[in-house]
């Protein structure tokens, strides 16, 4: 998935106002909702880049969207080794320069948490599908019982992230026991 892919399927995610009304939701936290969808266009975007999750950074100003605990960067942070381009809570979420991976590294230390995809692309599809799956699961199953649905969307997102090694990330995400 490429940047402007993103943006697309993001804002296609989010739910209807009359949807969280019929949750209780107050217009305040309604319209704070529907900011979490939004990745908006900057009026100097930097040029496109070949890496998506870069190139979004640089194009779109996604400081308010939110996939979860997963936010993303004002703006993509050089670290040395890798891209800064989230967080998560409080940890970091970063590219790795040598190998494109998208790994969790644990907040001031040189730490890995888990592995959250093998490529920034396969990462945005990943974090399209659990935008969904987050919806569908905070309307149908607020009180985190149906854990054989938690668990069958974060096998989803792992194979589109790239494979097993990156299941830690969505199960948690998903509130898998």
């Amino acid at each position: 998935m490429n940047a402007d892919q993103f943006v697309i399927a993001l804002s296609q995610t989010a739910p209807s106002d009359e949807e969280l009304r019929v949750l209780g939701y107050s217009d305040d936290l309604i319209d704070m909702v529907g900011l979490w969808f939004q990745c908006v266009p900057l009026p100097n975007p930097g040029p496109h880049l070949s890496d998506p999750l870069l190139d979004l950074l640089t194009r779109y100003d996604c400081s308010k969207a939110e996939v979860g605990g997963f936010q993303f960067a004002s703006h993509p942070s050089d670290l040395g080794d890798g891209w800064l381009v989230g967080s998560d809570d409080s940890d970091e979420v970063v590219i790795n320069k040598s190998d494109g991976e998208i790994v969790l590294l644990e907040l001031g230390a040189d730490h890995t948490m888990c592995r959250c995809a093998r490529s920034s692309s396969q990462f945005l599809d990943a974090l399209v599908l659990c935008a969904k799956a987050l919806e569908f699961l905070a309307a149908n199953d607020p009180r985190h019982i149906d854990q054989l649905r938690r668990h069958s969307f974060a096998r989803e997102c792992t194979k589109l992230a790239g494979g097993p090694e990156y299941s830690s990330y969505y199960m948690t995400m998903l509130g898998c026991e």
